[in-house]
């Protein structure tokens, strides 16, 4: 199993890898369509854990939920707050490269508030999603694809900032359908 640890050595791509992604406007943004879609399936998985917070409200809405975090430290924070809330029977949260061990066609629906903004992703992981912003988007959406059953859903946050438009038109290349749930403006220059 990849433990998500760096290989490289440096201590320079290792160091956010050690850092938590906190609970932040865009989790908030998406914490409020978990509470309003989904549900009917019984297995969710998470790609990103972070802190946590968005593991214990899918923990609460399946049956059982498989969250994932590159991030020992990350696994390890929402492992604890799953223990606290009393509800890690109801979840797996693995420390990986989003859901490479898992089996194919497995999973009903998928959430994920990836790193999304453009610039290097091995220089801050927590919120960089690649040059243009959709690179970590496309190959999560790519592996995405492989694990979930037939009519599953990838529900995740993308910005504005990024190459949205190029994000849409790659992914609608192999999705059957491909949607914008909901928009929010986060500043004067960002949805």
């Amino acid at each position: 199993m990849d433990t998500g640890s760096d290989v490289s050595g440096s201590k320079e791509a290792s160091r956010p890898l050690e850092e938590v992604y906190p609970p932040s406007e865009d989790t908030f943004f998406l914490a409020e369509i978990i509470k309003t879609r989904g549900g009917e399936e019984k297995i969710a998985a998470e790609i990103g854990c972070g802190s946590g917070y968005l593991t214990n409200l899918l923990a609460r809405k399946y049956n059982y939920i498989i969250s994932t975090d590159v991030s020992q430290k990350a696994a390890r924070s929402a492992w604890k707050k799953l223990k606290r809330e009393g509800i890690s029977s109801k979840a797996d949260i693995i420390c990986t490269d989003m859901l490479s061990p898992l089996r194919p066609h497995s999973i009903g629906i998928i959430f994920s508030n990836p790193p999304y903004l453009p610039c290097s992703y091995e220089e801050e992981p927590l919120w960089c999603g690649g040059e243009r912003g959709i690179e970590f988007s496309l190959r999560m959406a790519n592996q995405a694809r492989e694990k979930l059953k037939r009519k599953g859903k990838l529900i995740f946050v993308a910005s504005s900032l990024s190459e949205i438009e190029t994000l849409i038109e790659t992914i609608s290349k192999t999705y059957t359908s491909v949607r914008v749930l909901a928009k929010k403006r986060v500043s004067l220059f960002e949805n």
